[in-house]
């Protein structure tokens, strides 16, 4: 084991992350009614640009010009693409369906992103990681046992919902794959920091920060809470990966979905104006709970021709 390496300090890290994220759609579905999607997000965004240019300056760790050739110019253009429209697309997609639909169905992400890896990085899925994939499509369709047959027929807000999360995933693999690219350039951090900064300009024309006057009390720390939920879940990922293997924090972010059930469970019962009752049948749990076993399995079986990078999972 590596010197830096302290495998509980990593694991309660990641569990802090999971914590956060598993939060953050129940804070974001409350703000959507009030605020627009844009607006959120750039308040988001700019909070964490704001400190990352802060820490890294201080640090001395900002990327020198040498650094910005055309390649990773255009790497840093599709990643800040894929992550904008990935909290946008989430957000909207929301406004249709509930928390821990949402999270179930972004677990997609990671799939779009290992075929992604496939394809532009030559990898491969071993037998055990297949197994995962497997189950991972048999929990969706469980998950998705009532509605499955509605989709072909139904457009209705939950069929919109879904897709948009759908499309959520897909722009966060693209993501995903330009900053493991990226990576051989740029430190994770300069990486985020760039495209935090590159997501705050790009939304400042479509945003009304007026709006935040019209929040009560309660809304309004809710959305510090998710400003302050960028840097806290990031920063918690960051440090779980410095002190445990990027396969064993992946399987642990897997369970971010079960921990958005107990939230909405918990929300539901002390909270219950805030967000729509969910219920859930014996096959919709079955379901979430094979899509995170798929997760955990597909994370866990090690890939020899996969190379380990630290990319930071979109959760909006």
């Amino acid at each position: 084991m590596p010197q830096n390496q302290r495998p509980l300090l990593g694991f309660l890290l990641a569990i802090n992350t999971v914590v956060f994220w598993g939060a953050l759609p129940i804070a974001q579905k409350v703000l959507i009614q009030v605020m627009d999607p844009y607006t959120i997000t750039w308040y988001r965004f700019l909070s964490a640009s704001i400190f990352l240019l802060i820490v890294l300056g201080v640090r001395k760790r900002l990327p020198s010009k040498s650094n910005f050739t055309k390649n990773v110019i255009l790497l840093l253009i599709v990643a800040t693409v894929g992550l904008n429209a990935n909290y946008i697309l989430y957000l909207i997609g929301l406004r249709f369906i509930e928390p821990a639909h949402t999270q179930v169905i972004i677990q997609t992400a990671p799939l779009f992103f290992s075929l992604g890896s496939m394809y532009f990085f030559k990898e491969r899925f071993n037998v055990k990681q297949w197994i995962g994939f497997g189950i991972l499509n048999l929990g969706f369709i469980l998950f998705f046992n009532k509605k499955l047959f509605e989709f072909f027929y139904n457009f209705d807000d939950y069929f919109f919902g879904t897709l948009i999360i759908v499309l959520a995933a897909l722009t966060w693999a693209f993501y995903a794959i330009a900053q493991k690219r990226l990576l051989k350039d740029l430190s994770s951090q300069n990486i985020m920091m760039i495209i935090y900064i590159g997501c705050t300009l790009s939304l400042s024309p479509f945003i009304e920060p007026s709006s935040i006057s019209a929040l009560n009390d309660v809304e309004i720390w809710i959305l510090i809470f998710c400003a302050l939920n960028t840097l806290l879940a990031y920063g918690s990922f960051a440090e779980a990966l410095a002190h445990w293997e990027a396969t064993k924090v992946s399987a642990v972010l897997a369970i971010t979905p079960i921990m958005t059930f107990i939230f909405v469970a918990l929300t539901n019962n002390y909270f219950p104006e805030m967000i729509h009752k969910e219920s859930f049948d014996f096959l919709v749990v079955l379901g979430a709970l094979m899509v995170v076993l798929g997760s955990m399995a597909i994370s866990l079986s090690k890939n020899k021709n996969a190379v380990p990078v630290k990319i930071a999972p979109s959760k909006t």
